[in-house]
């Protein structure tokens, strides 16, 4: 073989070096781009093959950051679901243990003069106080509940816009794996795909080894296979509680449970398990005060001397968010005596302070039984402190993303100071074949200028 070919041979490996170096440089910033590198081999006769194109990927780290992907999906999306609770509950708006501090106060306020129209008054301002902050808390869940349920529609789109988008990459990897093309790029898209799909739901992968992937949730419902994707749909029910995740694939209909992982996931368990429970509490709470206080002032006497009349009126079907001073209800209503005709009496309003105190049975927090201001602390003691859980969790879940990020970025990122490196290299090593090249045909014109 003589030097115009092995010259030739080493001319053409240097351009598709360069080549591939190009490429590296110009997608630096483009998001799952794994660098490239060339597989060559040098021949007996001195000549250099280029064989190929090799992806640098190393498949067990991209797993690892599907996997981080997850978490950070699920517990931002928990931490700012709870965040958004825990408001609702802390703020002066939303605190029913100070909304019934303050009524109960102002029922103290009347026990040395009950007949005086002031303090009276005051107990009336207190209560539309205490019920408009029920009403506020009520109308603020309701929508929770309706911005949620928007949210997991969206998100169960985008799983169905990121599985089809799989589906479609590897019928194309697979076509272009069987006719020899390069089907880098169609990888890197396909792995960025999973990744996003990541972020909404928790997903297990397999290669096939034809090419093709299949995805499936944790618990086996298939995803992906091959060509064909699965439907995922929420559908928020007759009643806030009844909202249901559903998965269809080919004929079968997979209702999903909340522990489905990633943003999706978090946002369906955070829906079930804190946000319906929280609207069924205030809705509790506000049934037990309204007959509690509703018991005591039908038994009562009023200022002037007639039975009392219920103090407060709501909706069975929406205690809290209807909720109200009965309409037409005065202070000279308030049945703070235990007899007729006795203005000054006390007896009754002690009955009415006493409610305070009284302990419910609370189904909305597992049957036990609290007072009202204890039921509201309880609320308020889980909700804070699974708040503060959520944004620890969602902490550690960043920092295991950036170092799984980092692990992968050190095998498939493009490092520019290399390539520059690289890039010099093989100019030099394109100039040497070249000269070469022409070294070669200077001393076969020498030969035939001989003869």
């Amino acid at each position: 073989m003589d030097m115009m070919q092995i010259g030739m041979s080493g001319l053409q490996a240097s351009q598709a070096w360069l080549n591939v170096t190009a490429s590296n440089i110009a997608n630096v910033s483009t998001p799952g781009f794994s660098r490239q590198t060339l597989v060559v081999t040098s021949n007996a006769d001195g000549t250099v093959s280029v064989d190929g194109m090799q992806r640098m990927s190393d498949q067990y780290l991209v797993s690892q950051t599907w996997g981080a992907a997850t978490d950070v999906g699920y517990a931002g999306t928990y931490a700012s679901s709870m965040l958004a609770l825990e408001n609702v509950f802390s703020t002066d708006g939303g605190n029913l243990g100070m909304g019934l501090d303050g009524y109960f106060a102002a029922l103290h306020a009347c026990m040395a003069d009950p007949g005086n129209p002031s303090t009276r008054e005051d107990v009336l301002n207190a209560t539309r106080q205490l019920t408009g902050q029920i009403n506020n808390i009520n109308n603020t869940l309701d929508g929770q509940i309706d911005q949620i349920n928007k949210s997991m529609a969206a998100m169960a789109d985008e799983v169905n816009s990121l599985t089809k988008q799989i589906a479609d990459l590897n019928m194309a990897i697979q076509e272009g794996t069987s006719q020899g093309q390069d089907v880098s790029a169609l990888l890197d898209a396909r792995d960025m795909a999973v990744l996003e799909l990541s972020e909404l739901i928790d997903v297990s992968v397999v290669d096939c080894g034809d090419g093709t992937i299949q995805v499936t949730l944790p618990q086996g419902q298939p995803l992906v296979m091959q060509g064909e994707s699965a439907t995922l749909g929420f559908t928020p029910g007759t009643s806030p509680s009844d909202g249901k995740l559903e998965m269809k694939f080919g004929d079968e209909v997979y209702y999903l449970n909340p522990d489905i992982g990633g943003a999706l996931g978090a946002a369906y368990e955070y829906y079930h398990e804190e946000l319906i429970p929280a609207c069924e509490y205030v809705d509790e709470f506000a049934q037990e005060f309204a007959d509690a206080m509703n018991s005591w002032q039908v038994v009562g006497y009023d200022l002037n001397g007639n039975p009392g009349k219920p103090m407060f009126t709501y909706d069975p079907a929406d205690p809290a968010g209807t909720l109200q001073l009965a309409e037409g209800f005065t202070n000279a209503d308030l049945a703070f005596a235990s007899a007729p005709g006795s203005a000054g009496d006390n007896g009754n309003l002690q009955n009415m302070i006493n409610v305070q105190n009284q302990t419910f049975v609370f189904d909305s927090l597992g049957g036990g039984s609290f007072s009202l201001n204890d039921s509201y602390n309880a609320v308020y003691s889980h909700i804070a402190t699974a708040s503060a859980s959520a944004r620890e969790a969602y902490e550690m879940s960043l920092n295991v993303m950036e170092q799984a990020a980092y692990e992968w970025m050190g095998v498939s990122s493009v490092n520019l100071d290399e390539e520059a490196m690289h890039l010099l290299e093989y100019q030099q090593n394109y100039v040497a074949n070249a000269q070469v090249i022409a070294t070669s045909d200077e001393l076969f014109s020498t030969v035939m200028g001989m003869f």
